[in-house]
């Protein structure tokens, strides 16, 4: 048996039957930029002009490759800003690359961190529109201090604020077009077989 690293995919993608494209980023690490793109060039390759751009339950990751992605999702512009407790301000632009195709993006309550980011910068840069619920609202970089006794202390450095200014923590961001996944939306086994979200984002890209 030979020991190897697996690695996983955080991009699924694929032409639903209606023939729009989807694109699910389960979350952000540094393959994540790449996977997209290959993502994205698949689509447009094949002639597909809109699609769905998933980030429910997308945790977070590294926002240097959230960072990443959503230069292939936006114009120039800015993505966040950060502020640390002495109140310095620092701002992050992204760079010219926006795919040509037109998206919306589904968001949820398990939508995080640097997800978030991305959502609120897409809403707020008016680059698509965001259908589902109100996200996680984690918007705060934390550090932990280890002391000798072997417990630590978590120490929050930075707090995240949108390209507008708005804050992300503990309040989220706000989709375009709430849309709730209720009961009658799963099988008696917990399987989504009618995604209100799905249906009210491809409606937008009608």
């Amino acid at each position: 048996m030979v020991r190897r690293h697996l690695g996983i995919s955080t991009v699924d993608y694929a032409v639903l039957d209606s023939g729009e494209g989807y694109i699910a980023v389960t979350n952000f690490n540094a393959n994540t930029s790449g996977e997209l793109a290959d993502a994205l060039k698949n689509l447009e390759s094949n002639g597909i002009k809109k699609f769905v751009l998933d980030l429910r339950d997308n945790g977070g990751g590294e926002v240097d490759a959230a960072m990443a992605s959503a230069d292939q999702l936006m114009n120039a512009g800015i993505l966040y800003s950060t502020k640390n407790k002495a109140g310095v301000t620092q701002t992050y632009n992204l760079t010219a690359g926006r795919t040509s195709m037109k998206y919306v993006v589904l968001v949820n309550g398990n939508t995080a961190s640097a997800a978030e980011l991305v959502a609120a910068a897409i809403k707020e840069n008016g680059e698509g529109k965001l259908v589902g619920e109100t996200t996680y609202g984690k918007g705060v970089i934390q550090l932990y201090a280890y002391v000798n006794d072997g417990s630590a202390i978590k120490l929050t450095e930075y707090e995240y604020f949108t390209p507008k200014g708005n804050k992300i923590h503990k309040v989220g961001v706000k989709p375009d077009y709430e849309v709730t996944l209720t009961n009658d939306c799963f099988d008696q086994d917990g399987f989504l077989i009618n995604d209100k979200q799905l249906t009210k984002a491809l409606e937008l890209l009608k």
